[in-house]
């Protein structure tokens, strides 16, 4: 398994860095470098999400923390189908909200 030293991501915009995580292998595994690179953040902003639990929690190997293209993607797909479930919640109840003029 290829981590941050031997994973080579290439140039890319920040909608395409995000795509990159699809092409990858479920089982590969990513630093904290690496994934900051993916989702164009910061190490520290990873650790941030990671302590808000918009990301999942690392396997730690020794003082490294490294994640699972697999269980970023499985996090992701999670919380897009928890906002979606929100967004339709709130437009049914905007629809019965009547508008006074």
């Amino acid at each position: 398994m290829e981590t941050r030293d031997t994973l080579q991501l290439p140039a890319l915009d920040a909608v395409n860095r995000y795509a990159i995580l699809a092409t990858l292998p479920a089982e590969q595994m990513l630093d904290a470098k690496a994934l900051a690179r993916c989702l164009d953040c910061s190490t520290r902003t990873v650790q941030r999400r990671v302590h808000r639990r918009e990301l999942p929690p690392p396997i730690t190997m020794g003082k490294k923390s490294i994640w699972t293209v697999g269980r970023i993607r499985e996090w992701i797909d999670f919380w897009c189908r928890k906002v979606e479930a929100a967004a339709y919640g709130e437009a049914a109840r905007l629809r019965n909200f009547e508008f006074r003029g």
